[in-house]
């Protein structure tokens, strides 16, 4: 099974595009996210969170930095990026005007190319400095 392929169509069909609908192609019933150690959210959660705050990023880009699988496909780890700016009548005044992050992102498949799972982890580094900027402004 080619699973890199896979996770380049749903970053291009989904994120890329900022599609909520399309993930309900690729993923199975009962789909989850665990991400940064907060726990698990379901795909319904992730749609009410994710896509919304996608809508206010104006030159919205998504980068797949690297892509690779294990021998039989199940399990994908991608390395991307992601940047952008709030536009402020969208968002409010006051909100960071920038955004720019990266992470990881380990993909578990079904063998019929199903999405089951996704672990994501942002980047560290980043976060800390959005927060030293803000402490320091």
């Amino acid at each position: 099974m080619n699973s890199v392929k896979l996770v380049e169509d749903f970053c291009a069909r989904v994120l890329t595009a900022r599609n909520p609908n399309a993930v309900d192609w690729f993923v199975a019933d009962g789909f989850s996210i665990r991400t940064n150690g907060s726990g698990v959210i379901s795909l319904a959660d992730a749609k009410r969170v994710v896509f919304p705050v996608l809508s206010r990023l104006d030159d919205f880009k998504f980068t797949l930095a690297e892509v690779f699988q294990n021998e039989d496909g199940s399990r994908v780890i991608s390395h991307w990026r992601v940047q952008g700016n709030f536009n402020e009548a969208k968002s409010g005044p006051g909100r960071p005007t920038h955004l720019t992050c990266g992470g990881m992102t380990v993909w578990a498949f079904r063998e019929d190319g199903k999405l089951l799972h996704s672990w994501i982890e942002q980047s560290t580094w980043e976060w800390l400095q959005r927060v030293h900027l803000r402490l320091n402004s």
